[in-house]
């Protein structure tokens, strides 16, 4: 499948910071317009369990990161 090393890779590292800090939210990785990756984390409402979900209805070009894989 194309690009799982990096799907893998931001799985693996979101993981392991959730483990350190509280988060919850979504997060996603585009290339070219393509989505790479895309996840929801942790818990909307903690209290009563109710589990982020994903939405990538943003401009996501107002959120650009560089990352380094």
């Amino acid at each position: 499948m194309k690009y799982e090393k990096i799907k893998n890779q931001i799985n693996k590292y979101m993981e392991s910071y959730i483990k350190l800090w509280e988060f919850s939210g979504s997060i996603a990785a585009i290339k070219d317009g393509e989505i790479l990756f895309k996840k929801a984390y942790g818990y909307a409402n903690i209290e009563h369990k109710v589990k982020t979900i994903l939405i990538l209805n943003i401009k996501y070009g107002l959120l650009q990161s560089n990352l380094q894989l």
